[in-house]
């Protein structure tokens, strides 16, 4: 992955919202997608911790 594709995903998944409940995402949450495999149906951080089973603050803490 290069600096500019990076930066194109975080644009693109930025403006496309969460794949699960359509609400804006910040970077931040684009970057976990990224890193937790869902890096073309990104979602927000709830979104993501309902995907793989977790509490969300287990999610935050693991991700931290």
């Amino acid at each position: 992955m290069t600096t500019e594709s990076l930066i194109r995903d975080l644009e693109w998944a930025g403006a496309a919202g969460c794949a699960s409940c359509r609400s804006d995402l910040c970077h931040h949450q684009v970057l976990m997608s990224i890193y937790l495999g869902f890096r073309d149906a990104p979602r927000c951080w709830l979104c993501l911790a309902d995907s793989l089973g977790l509490p969300a603050p287990v999610l935050r803490d693991r991700m931290i």
